[in-house]
């Protein structure tokens, strides 16, 4: 059985007020959120729990959520349902931006970013394995709070 989680668990696991999220989604700048219907709970899968966390972390890093959302975003196309270990995000002093299912050792050129001026790589395998365990530990728990 795969293991999922509705709003308040992700955002628990993720580090990231519910309220925030919501906001977010709200205002178009989380964009990859999983889809609801009205009168239900969201749904969130593992890499969308994944994704969550990297808006979160990006959030804490002085990113807008604006930019935050559209990053995160952009780097989930590279790894959801995926075995990808690393996600790297690359910027350069032309506007050029994009991602890649790799990483790239510091002081290591990219192909095509000769003006590299950003450059975030994500361990995605680290934060599924995180992840998966705090839903296991709370799929081992029973009863209501």
């Amino acid at each position: 059985m795969a293991l999922r989680a509705r709003t308040k668990l992700a955002c628990r696991i993720a580090g990231i007020e519910p309220k925030r999220l919501n906001e977010a989604i709200h205002h178009g700048h989380f964009k990859c959120a999983p889809p609801t219907r009205p009168g239900a709970a969201r749904v969130f899968e593992i890499d969308d729990v994944v994704a969550l966390q990297l808006f979160r972390v990006l959030l804490g890093s002085g990113f807008n959520e604006s930019k935050a959302g559209e990053i995160t975003c952009e780097v989930r196309e590279h790894f959801f349902g995926k075995d990808i270990e690393w996600v790297t995000f690359l910027c350069d002093l032309n506007g050029l931006r994009g991602a890649t299912a790799q990483y790239f050792d510091a002081g290591q050129t990219v192909t095509g970013f000769d003006n590299e001026v950003m450059r975030i790589a994500f361990n995605v395998r680290s934060y599924r394995a995180r992840i998966v365990h705090a839903l296991e530990d709370e799929a081992s728990i029973l009863g209501e709070d």
